[in-house]
């Protein structure tokens, strides 16, 4: 995911545009991979922003996101965190 860095910050940045202060929290997603690393299914566990434009812009990131092989030839389940720190200006 460190390769989709620019675009999460870019939904968060989208998001609070015009805020003195960006708020803190974490969007945590659980996805369900296929065996070629491609994510079949992806569920929110956790959204302490309560925003729904955020959620699905991280969604749509992952949605496009392929992932290394796990060596397996079943579904993996992985969950990830979205972990922002918030600024003050």
């Amino acid at each position: 995911m460190r390769d989709k860095e620019k675009f999460v910050n870019a939904c968060y940045t989208s998001e609070f545009k015009g805020y003195m202060k960006k708020p803190k929290g974490d969007v945590i997603f659980r996805m369900t991979l296929n065996e070629d690393g491609d994510v079949k299914d992806i569920q929110t566990l956790e959204n302490s922003f309560n925003n729904q434009r955020l959620e699905n812009c991280l969604k749509y990131i992952v949605k496009g996101t392929r992932f290394d092989r796990a060596g397996v030839t079943m579904e993996t389940f992985v969950e990830y965190p979205f972990v922002f720190k918030g600024s003050e200006q």
